[in-house]
């Protein structure tokens, strides 16, 4: 499983539900990453998304305060590509997990928010940081990132494998465990 966060310099990840900047290298690169995958965003990152799901990827969302609105929690009966899957438990996006990925393997991705990475930070092998060279103005209105849990990763069992330039000031940075 990966974590996939864009950060401003002041560690902000969001403003009023939104994305607080716009940086096409960076949603073409979390298209590239995600694409043909699965990805696992709490109900408020839904709803910042519009409320539809991503294209080409199966789309969990996990929220304790809403219900199915569709009722299609069946894997038997979704279409694994283009599907939204509401969960109300961490075991029941797990299960849900296992169940698709029996007949296919694919990559497993949190996109947010900050309580659906704190919830699956002990799931998450690989963090893609993608770091925005701007620094968000202080509002009450503004997400940040829990960076605590980055730090974690930055302990010795946890290096920075890579750094992959977007353009001359956006890159991501990707961290792995050691085993």
């Amino acid at each position: 499983m990966f974590g996939i966060v864009a950060l401003s310099k002041n560690n902000v990840i969001g403003f009023r539900n939104k994305i607080p900047w716009r940086y096409p290298e960076d949603m073409k690169f979390f298209k590239n990453q995600t694409t043909g995958n699965i990805v696992i965003m709490g109900r408020n990152t839904w709803e910042s998304m519009g409320s539809k799901p991503l294209p080409n990827r199966l789309n969990i969302i996990l929220s304790t305060t809403i219900s199915n609105p569709n009722n299609i929690n069946n894997p038997n009966n979704i279409d694994k590509t283009n599907s939204c899957i509401w969960c109300k438990s961490k075991r029941e996006v797990l299960d849900i997990i296992d169940q698709c990925n029996s007949e296919e393997k694919r990559d497993v991705y949190v996109i947010g928010g900050n309580q659906i990475y704190e919830l699956f930070s002990d799931q998450i092998t690989r963090w893609y940081i993608t770091h925005i060279p701007e620094e968000i103005m202080a509002h009450r209105e503004l997400i940040y990132f829990n960076t605590s849990l980055l730090y974690n990763f930055r302990k010795p069992e946890w290096v920075p494998t890579q750094t992959i330039w977007l353009s001359d000031d956006v890159c991501v940075e990707k961290l792995e465990r050691i085993k």
